[in-house]
């Protein structure tokens, strides 16, 4: 073989090695490309987690508002440190109570299979105030704190998160409430301190005339939970927030703002205001609203009241010899035991059934034992009782329900 052909042989190979191994490699990039979208979790609305900020029913103990977040099959909730702790702990603020109190307070939430994540702390003007709450919330076992702490406190409160292992995501109030009221303030005390987040609690933005949309765009990256509230207009520090849907903001596009900026953390749902008989309903409704708008499938709804909202009855009769004026005093003076707070649905009626012995009903309902017991002990209802029922009631029969379904097992 001559030189020449030898050479070209030798030309030839190398680029048959060449094509090969170029061609090899793109479609081993192409096979490794695609299995990692394949491997890879895509980020969005059914990856989030729908909680419950525990002050949506704050008027109640935390073993209550527990079980208001069971009925719903909300599995996620965000406490406060000034919660009352249940009559078990006599009514201690969770802020005051000992290792073993709040022990006792895990074992409810393991018990109703719900997972505490974060808690509302308001620290104080101490570094101590801020170490107690810290302390507080590593015994909960919670990812992150949701606070407000003051500017002078910014260094202290990201060092002693650093040292307890969690986050602290700001939380904003308005304008004139909170020195967070504004996402660009909320970057500012991010700047320089790693474990600082943000909280967007989206309602209360208009009360200052901010569009949430704006400020969620503002805080992209920095989201580590969010409060789900609605208000009814702009500019308004006085109104109160109106169930999720029912008022000015728009939703989907907060929620296509988060898809597009891949959160995946918590959205916690939070009311100020206390509807009555509570804001159990208003919840549900902002549930379903949720997963309506995310076309997400619904969770089964355990649809069961509160267990322990008591409804109370005393059917009773009159002595015979009452004469009508006194009657009508005795029952306008018994009337005036529904102003006592914690009752609801108070009414006084005649009884109509003849196979009945009894004439006259006196029912009202309560949200809780707490309250049923405050109503019995309270000094309108003790006063009522020596002055009129002990004198002028002949005979009587009390009827005490739990509220909720009967369930014959």
């Amino acid at each position: 073989m001559g030189k020449s052909k030898f050479l070209k042989l030798i030309s030839q190979l190398a680029v048959t090695k060449i094509t090969y191994v170029f061609g090899f490699s793109i479609l081993l990039s192409f096979i490794c490309d695609a299995q990692s979208k394949k491997g890879s979790t895509v980020i969005g609305p059914a990856n989030w987690k729908l909680g419950l900020s525990l002050y949506t029913f704050s008027n109640l103990s935390f073993p209550e508002q527990l079980d208001y977040a069971d009925s719903v099959g909300i599995k996620y909730v965000e406490g406060f440190t000034f919660a009352k702790a249940g009559a078990e702990l006599k009514d201690s603020l969770i802020m005051n109570l000992s290792v073993s109190g709040i022990e006792k307070l895990k074992a409810k939430i393991n018990k109703n299979g719900i997972k505490m994540e974060s808690i509302y702390i308001t620290g104080g003007k101490t570094v101590a105030h801020w170490k107690r709450d810290f302390e507080i919330a590593k015994l909960f076992d919670v990812k992150y704190v949701t606070a407000e702490p003051a500017k002078n406190m910014w260094d202290s409160v990201d060092s002693l998160a650093k040292v307890f292992g969690m986050k602290v995501a700001l939380h904003n109030h308005w304008n004139g409430n909170s020195i967070f009221w504004h996402p660009d303030s909320v970057l500012a005390a991010i700047k320089g301190h790693a474990t600082f987040g943000a909280c967007p609690d989206l309602g209360h933005y208009p009360k200052s005339g901010l569009n949430p949309i704006e400020a969620v765009k503002k805080l992209e990256g920095k989201i580590i939970g969010i409060h789900l509230k609605d208000i009814a207009e702009y500019n308004n520090i006085e109104i109160k927030d109106v169930t999720v849907g029912a008022g000015i903001i728009d939703f989907p596009a907060i929620f296509n703002e988060l898809k597009r900026q891949g959160f995946k953390g918590i959205i916690n749902i939070e009311r100020d205001t206390k509807e009555l008989p509570n804001n159990l309903n208003s919840v549900k409704q902002t549930v379903n609203y949720y997963y309506k708008i995310l076309k997400l499938p619904v969770p089964r709804f355990v649809n069961k009241e509160y267990p322990k909202a008591i409804h109370h009855l005393l059917i009773f009769n009159l002595k015979s010899n009452t004469s009508e004026s006194d009657q009508q005093y005795f029952f306008e003076r018994m009337n005036a035991i529904g102003s006592i707070s914690g009752i609801s649905n108070f009414g006084i009626s005649k009884q109509i059934n003849p196979n009945t012995k009894f004439k006259y009903v006196l029912s009202m309902d309560f949200d809780s034992k707490e309250n049923y017991q405050a109503y019995i002990k309270h000094p309108k209802n003790q006063e009522f009782v020596q002055a009129f029922w002990l004198k002028m009631v002949e005979d009587f029969l009390v009827i005490d329900t739990e509220k909720g379904d009967l369930k014959i097992e």
